[in-house]
């Protein structure tokens, strides 16, 4: 029982991340209430995942050395003082420079949640641990598109970040306890060779890059490769990266130890992750356009339509946690690539004649999708590392869905407009979003397929190690 409830403590995190979705639903009312164009207040978001994104890959290892627990206690404090100071802020000014806060908090949670859960429980049962953690994080989606809309259309757009709070203190008071304490830092630092302890500039420069890199994507999505702003953080992205590799040749303890990248299972998984954030993310940017403007649908069908996917996922999510302690982690996450792509090679198919009703099973197919999948990678991760690395494993694999999103965005709606433009020269506007729509749906099955291809590689790859 109370390793249960620590598990739900370690996850609340992932619950809290999730329940960022109600800013989405927020936008249009902040807009109007902060006195600014669409443009602009999608710095809101940018700002946000741009800087989480960033820091995660420094606060894995930061956490490995100064304390897990730690780390997650004081994102989580980070966290709520900044959604509860953002429901007090004046101007849009303020709002931006408080989710830059909100975001270093949000990086520690997705940088220490998963690294607790598998410190909390033995490697057989982390399948079914990380499970119920990613069943935890898609309730939290579930919450705040749905009631987090009920709140906002209620109170205003402030009610998307306070009513946060309550949730904070709850996950702050139960992780003070039921977590187990961290090993002291300076028991952690006996017996180790002397030199610098944590690789500062490393997680400075691979911060600037990644940043940039999230950034500059965003901006090339909409301003296309000659925009200034996008040519000159793209030089900083270059930049940095150089720096950052030179950086780690030199340094005794680098950000990243090479003997992880050393290791063809960890590489493998991590790069089916960015390739599956990567194809599925299609179905949050573009197909919501496609309920809309094709099927003629409004608001409260595409959300009960990603209601549909999220439970699904949720439902998913620890059952199939619990078969990968019991038949195969890598078996599963491959089988679950496989039916994701299965879903998204149905919705390439999708044409006018399509209904809402038309596109639920194939939500649902994609749902259990998303819900095995990460619970079986999170698993073989962890169970493929040190575990005084554990934190370190569980930033490499969140920033590669992280990026796989990002680039998503950036790349998939970009050949979307451009389709979209080219088709329209020769037909109906109908008939042009469909056709672009479908042609993009289907580079996102193709990408889908690279990622049943790794996971299929990882299979083989831990077959031989256990035959070894």
């Amino acid at each position: 029982m109370w390793r249960y409830a620590r598990i739900i403590t370690a996850s609340l995190g992932m619950f809290l991340g999730a329940l960022d979705i109600t800013v989405n639903v927020a936008l249009p009312i902040m807009t109007r209430d902060l006195g600014t164009d669409v443009q602009t207040i999608q710095w809101v978001i940018v700002l946000y995942v741009g800087l989480a994104t960033a820091l995660q890959l420094g606060m894995g290892p930061a956490a490995d050395r100064f304390g897990v627990r730690r780390f997650y206690l004081l994102g989580i404090g980070i966290y709520g003082l900044a959604v509860l100071l953002i429901g007090l802020v004046p101007d849009l000014a303020w709002l931006l420079g408080l989710r830059l806060l909100q975001a270093v908090g949000f990086a520690l949670l997705l940088a220490t949640g998963p690294a607790l859960v598998a410190l909390l429980v033995p490697r057989a049962e982390r399948g079914a641990a990380f499970g119920l953690m990613v069943g935890m994080g898609t309730l939290g989606g579930i919450a705040g598109s749905l009631i987090g809309g009920l709140l906002v259309d209620e109170w205003g757009w402030r009610a998307a970040f306070v009513l946060r709070v309550p949730v904070c203190i709850l996950a702050l008071v139960l992780g003070l306890a039921l977590l187990p304490r961290d090993a002291p830092v300076v028991e952690k630092l006996a017996g180790e060779e002397p030199g610098p302890g944590f690789d500062v500039y490393g997680a400075i420069y691979q911060g600037i890059a990644v940043g940039a890199f999230v950034i500059g994507l965003t901006l090339l999505g909409r301003d296309g490769w000659s925009d200034p702003v996008v040519l000159s953080v793209s030089a900083l992205c270059a930049l940095a990266v150089v720096l950052f590799i030179r950086n780690e040749r030199r340094v005794a303890k680098p950000l990243i130890e090479l003997s992880l990248l050393q290791n063809p299972l960890l590489v493998l998984i991590v790069a089916a992750g960015f390739t599956n954030s990567f194809a599925t993310f299609t179905m949050m940017f573009l197909f919501p356009f496609f309920v809309t403007d094709i099927m003629g649908e409004g608001a409260l069908v595409l959300g009960g339509l990603i209601m549909t996917t999220n439970l699904a996922a949720a439902v998913a999510a620890p059952i199939g946690g619990w078969l990968a302690d019991r038949v195969s982690d890598a078996l599963l996450a491959t089988l679950s690539l496989l039916v994701g792509t299965g879903a998204l090679a149905w919705f390439s198919a999708f044409d006018a004649s399509y209904v809402w009703q038309d596109a639920v099973l194939p939500h649902i197919v994609l749902g259990v999708s998303l819900g095995v999948f990460p619970a079986c990678s999170s698993s073989m991760v962890m169970n493929n590392i040190p575990i005084d690395r554990v934190a370190t494993g569980s930033s490499i694999l969140a920033l590669s869905r992280s990026l796989g999103l990002t680039a998503s965005v950036a790349v998939l709606s970009a050949l979307f407009a451009t389709l979209r433009a080219r088709y329209g020269v020769s037909m109906s506007e109908p008939d042009a979003f469909v056709l672009a729509f479908r042609h993009v749906y289907w580079v996102a099955t193709g990408i889908s397929v690279v990622s049943v291809v790794l996971g299929g590689l990882c299979l083989v790859q831990k077959t031989r190690v256990v035959s070894a």
